[in-house]
């Protein structure tokens, strides 16, 4: 019951698609989706068997995961500035996307969680992007300050 609603007005449940959060009259399929996708296809990424829209907390939620790995295979091979364009883009798509919008699912989530469980994990994932909300703004303003080369 946490997440699917028993009416038709966007209210009834905590919905994980950015959509519902972002458009005036809380509809799926809108403008957030359409961006995510965009997005996703810029950075080469496929969504694969995934049935669910694309903006979907889970689908956000591995872009940052592909991101973060893509960084790190950048910096075990050198590539410095690939890293950088990496955490940028995991910055950009946090600040854009996921700060936006799920503070407002994880206050359905504890509206409309039965269990405790529900509301934890909520709190866990916002959590989660808080700290790499401030962790990507950190190391991004570490390479703002790093001297030009000589």
């Amino acid at each position: 019951s946490t997440f699917i609603g028993h009416g038709v007005n966007g209210y009834s449940a905590a919905y994980p698609y950015e959509s519902v959060y972002t458009s005036e009259r809380r509809l799926l399929m809108q403008e957030a989706r359409a961006e995510v996708l965009a997005t996703l296809r810029e950075n080469e990424l496929k969504r694969g068997d995934w049935n669910e829209a694309e903006d979907h907390i889970a689908l956000e939620l591995e872009f940052m995961q592909r991101m973060a790995l893509r960084c790190a295979e950048a910096l075990a091979d050198n590539a410095e500035d690939e890293a950088i364009a990496y955490v940028r883009t995991s910055y950009d798509f946090l600040e854009n996307h996921l700060i936006n919008w799920v503070p407002m699912l994880v206050t359905d989530m504890r509206l409309h969680a039965r269990t405790l469980f529900y509301q934890g994990l909520g709190q866990l994932t916002l959590g989660t992007i808080q700290e790499d909300e401030a962790v990507l703004r950190e190391l991004l303003d570490s390479v703002a300050e790093e001297p030009a080369a000589a």
